[in-house]
Formats: C-alpha cells, structure tokens, sequence
C-alpha cells in the first residue's frame, strides 16, 4: 500500500517509508551515512557532533574541485570519526560566501553565522564555556578537536574552534569569525582567524519553518492539524482563517515541481487531498493567497 508523508510547514510529505525528523533526533546524513546527534538548544537546532563530511587529504590546500575535503588531525582517519574534520574557510563554505550558506552541511542545515552562534551563547550567559561542554547542561557536547595550521596539527583535547560563515577583517577572503573555548573554561569566544587554517564545524538546522509561521501569523492563516500521518490514499488538512479570506494551497516536490494548487476559504476550514496523483518521492505544501484552483 503506497504511503504518504506529510510534515506541515511548507510541508512535507513522502510516498514510501520516511520519517519525520525532530531536533534531538539521530541526524543521517543521506550523502555519506555519517549520524550526528541534535539538539535544541533556545530556538536553535544544532548538530551536538563536529561535521566529519568529506575526503581526507594531506599537505596541500582544501581546492575547488567539487570534492568535498577535510583535514584529519594528525592524518589519521580515526581522528576524523572522533572530532570531526577539519576545513578551511573556503571549502567549508563550498565556494560560496554568503553568510548562513550550506557550506559543506546536510540538505537543510547550514554553516552558522556568527550571529547565530551569538544567540547560542545568549542562553547561557554566565558560563557558556561550561555549559556547552560535554557534561553541560545544553547537550551541546563541545568536542576539542585542535586546528590545523600550515599543515601542521595542534591543540588537540586542548582547543576547541568552531567555524562561522561570517568573513571578518577589511580584506575579503582573508580572515573569518570563530568560536573558541577550552576545557573547564567558562567562556566560549569570538575571534577572527585566517581563512587558511582550519578548524571544525557545527551545522545549525535551517529556520525556513520559523519563518513560514511567522508569516503565517501576520496573514492570520494557521494549519491547526494534519492527518493521517503517514497518509494512505489521502492527506486531511484542518486550516484557519478569517472570515471572508480566502487562499491557496500549493503543493511542489523537491524541484518545485507544481503538482496541486486549490482554492480555501473560511467556509469549511479543512481540506481533503487525495494523493493517488502523487508519484513516489518528497513534496511539500505552502499557503498563500490566490483566486484559482488548477492541477498541473
């Protein structure tokens, strides 16, 4: 029996045997098999495990060969399944430098911004360095992986530096922003470092979900539930809006690819979508307002 999955936002949902994922769930990264743990940290959702993503290599510079690649401390491959691997700027970012990018992340996570790590510290502002330490009460789980320095290693159980997307400095390309703390030290700090050495790396969830609701509010359009879920033959939406609104609901799958928009109102707030119509993979759904309602 084919199966469809729903998740509500720009919803999701998948015709076979997918899973919802929840911060604080096992993470799996689909390109390399790789699990990672979350946590929700505030409004945030970070990997609680250093990115370890990418082809070990030795001696020369991170390049733009569309290959992903990273430093093992010490050449040693063990090195990169305990703390994770280590980048430099550029190819962390994936050749792409705009703050908040993917970068070298999972599909649907991104290299965080130094503001981003700004408000992670933020919960904890007495002793963040404490708290976002294996043992501390964030779940965090900071991982002193050491650097890499002109190819040399060091600082390994001693140092920790996170990478952020965030250039800093008046010359591009030569230095970006940092977050670094040792053991047992209370604090957790910002720096600029140069973009050649490199250092480890955080993935934080996307946040296309809080800001979908945020909009949603400001249109007063809510989506109250949605079922069953994993859905069979059909997909029930019960909606919100005011009265004498009217909207759209438009499903697409992962290459925007339109399947379905229809027409909502204020006149029965729940809608029957049959999803026979549907081939096997991922879609999602948006609201917004239009006045037809067409298949493509």
């Amino acid at each position: 029996m084919k199966k469809v999955f729903f998740i509500t936002y720009l919803s999701l949902f998948v015709v076979s045997a997918y899973s919802q994922f929840k911060c604080g769930d096992t993470l799996i990264d689909i390109r390399d098999g790789q699990k990672y743990a979350t946590v929700q940290i505030g409004t945030q959702c970070w990997m609680a495990q250093n990115l370890n993503y990418g082809i070990m290599i030795v001696g020369i510079d991170q390049s733009n060969n569309a290959i992903a690649e990273k430093y093992c401390y010490h050449n040693d491959t063990n090195n990169c399944l305990l703390y994770g691997g280590l980048y430099q700027f550029n190819e962390v970012m994936d050749y792409n430098f705009t703050p908040g990018s993917k970068g070298l992340c999972p599909d649907g996570w991104h290299v965080p911004t130094d503001e981003e790590y700004t408000i992670l510290s933020s919960n904890y502002p007495n002793s963040p360095g404490i708290e976002l330490a294996p043992g501390g009460s964030s779940g965090f789980n900071l991982q002193y992986g050491g650097f890499s320095s002109n190819f040399t290693f060091a600082s390994l159980n001693i140092y920790c530096n996170l990478r952020a997307s965030t250039e800093s400095g008046s010359i591009p390309g030569n230095t970006a922003y940092v977050r670094y703390t040792y053991p047992s030290d209370t604090g957790f700090y910002r720096s600029n470092y140069p973009n050649k050495s490199a250092y480890s790396l955080r993935c934080i969830q996307d946040t296309i979900n809080t800001a979908i609701s945020e909009v949603s509010k400001i249109s007063t359009i809510y989506i109250s539930d949605a079922y069953p879920n994993p859905a069979t033959n059909y997909f029930i939406i019960n909606y919100y809006l005011h009265t004498n609104q009217s909207a759209e609901i438009i499903f697409f799958n992962i290459l925007s690819k339109e399947y379905l928009r229809c027409k909502i109102d204020d006149a029965s707030n729940t809608i029957k979508i049959n999803t026979d119509a549907f081939s096997k993979g991922i879609y999602f759904y948006r609201i917004i307002s239009r006045d037809e309602c067409s298949i493509t």
